[in-house]
């Protein structure tokens, strides 16, 4: 969404009592993220700007900057309609990788996570045995992406479906799940959000064992566990149906045919590549 330049509509510095709004808002988004953590790159005292963009798509977004870096910002989902979604940036996940579940995927899709396209099943790499390979979440839930050789962020968006969807219609091949959209992409590094600030080096972080990563977010939806289980005929029949459409899919077999279906392209009108764009290692 940020490869094409945005117009700024506005930018504000906001008042005390509003920053202290803005960080609840935030905690109450991220249950993983503490007051603790949350301080190391948001104060209380610090001078917070509210930047409003108008997207080159139309779409409008705000964006909470701190010190010239952006650290938030909160849009349409591209997943649920009428709904909003607050979603940190790659500097953020940088610094508090622990907020957000991640899919994991390789190297060789970064460019076309750069380029427009979502990250698609194939190029997500199962990284524990059983449905729910990365954890429980959402359709519509905010999700990263990093690579295997480093647990860092490259790019952020919304789910395309719930973990238990996943579970039934992505099973499991000896090197990818089968075909589907895993992730809209929002936000990549190397963006034109990205690079509103300086700080452009992706650090090298540690990945987490795979079950460690999975069970951090195994609990985060306890809560909807028994609305989901009340569900009606109306949402089961929806879950048949997503999954049957995804196994319906060809499943991807060798080297070959995981790199082509490793992401799905935009629409050709937006395949130009954004002046901000950046390569990745």
């Amino acid at each position: 969404m940020f490869r094409q330049p945005f117009h700024t509509k506005s930018r504000t510095q906001v008042r005390t009592s509003e920053r202290r709004q803005i960080r609840a808002q935030i905690l109450a988004a991220f249950p993983q993220l503490t007051e603790e953590r949350l301080a190391t790159v948001y104060s209380v005292k610090a001078e917070i700007i509210v930047a409003k963009l108008e997207l080159h798509s139309g779409d409008l977004c705000t964006v909470y900057i701190l010190d010239n870096t952006p650290l938030f910002f909160v849009l349409a989902n591209p997943v649920i309609p009428r709904q909003e979604v607050l979603l940190p940036t790659m500097h953020t996940l940088w610094q508090l990788p622990e907020i957000l579940n991640y899919f994991t995927t390789h190297n060789q899709v970064i460019p076309r996570l750069q380029n427009g396209a979502d990250l698609m099943l194939p190029g997500v790499v199962p990284r524990r045995a059983g449905p729910r390979a990365y954890g429980k979440f959402v359709k519509g839930a905010a999700m990263a992406v990093n690579t295997l050789d480093n647990a860092a962020a490259v790019a952020v968006g919304t789910a395309c479906m719930d973990s238990e969807y996943f579970g039934l219609g992505a099973a499991f091949t000896p090197n990818c799940f089968k075909g589907g959209r895993a992730i809209r992409t929002v936000h990549v590094m190397g963006d034109m959000l990205f690079h509103l600030s300086a700080k452009t080096e992706r650090p090298m972080l540690p990945h987490l064992s795979p079950d460690a990563q999975g069970a951090q977010f195994d609990d985060a939806l306890d809560d909807e566990s028994a609305d989901d289980e009340q569900a009606g005929p109306d949402e089961a029949g929806e879950a048949e149906q997503v999954a049957a459409g995804v196994a319906a899919l060809d499943v991807a077999s060798g080297p070959a045919a995981a790199k082509d279906n490793d992401t799905e392209e935009e629409d050709d009108d937006n395949q130009e590549e954004g002046p901000a764009g950046a390569g990745a290692g």
